[in-house]
């Protein structure tokens, strides 16, 4: 074998390596912001009167979305998953099929989702949950260097 075909060969590997550490980070701080974000709990609630009738929490947490590039315009209010489990599968296929896994958008479009990440809205989490995760990134792309 050539030695240009041996570097280049080197370099795929050596890129395919990147992207899957840097897959493996991202798949951990999605997965912890999945299943640290708070579920509506009325009981909690200053009024838990107000909840409206059938209200069930979840709704916000099955509202994160991961893209690619471009941050998601996507909310469906009537998607719920209460433990997690649906949305974290979600992320993960769009974090392992991305062709091009350069720039990964987690994006929750539900309107009271900011108040709960810098208003203390929740009282589950009231310093937020994503800006503490996210600070963790470079300590995940430690932990996964040697994925393979």
């Amino acid at each position: 074998m050539s030695f240009d075909k041996e570097l280049q060969k080197a370099s795929e590997r050596t890129i395919e390596h990147v992207q899957n550490v840097y897959r493996a980070s991202a798949f951990k701080v999605w997965s912890e912001v999945i299943y640290a974000w708070p579920v509506g709990n009325k009981s909690l609630w200053k009024n838990p009167q107000s909840a409206p009738d059938g209200y069930t929490g979840g709704s916000s947490r099955a509202n994160w979305f991961v893209t690619v590039r471009v941050p998601s315009a996507q909310y469906d209010q009537s998607n719920i998953d209460k433990n997690g489990a649906k949305t974290v599968k979600r992320g993960a296929d769009k974090i392992l099929k991305a062709k091009d896994p350069t720039t990964f958008f987690f994006t929750n479009n539900a309107v009271y989702a900011r108040r709960i990440e810098y208003s203390g809205w929740s009282t589950q989490l009231p310093a937020g949950t994503v800006r503490n995760i996210a600070n963790r990134f470079s300590q995940y792309v430690k932990q996964n260097e040697n994925v393979r």
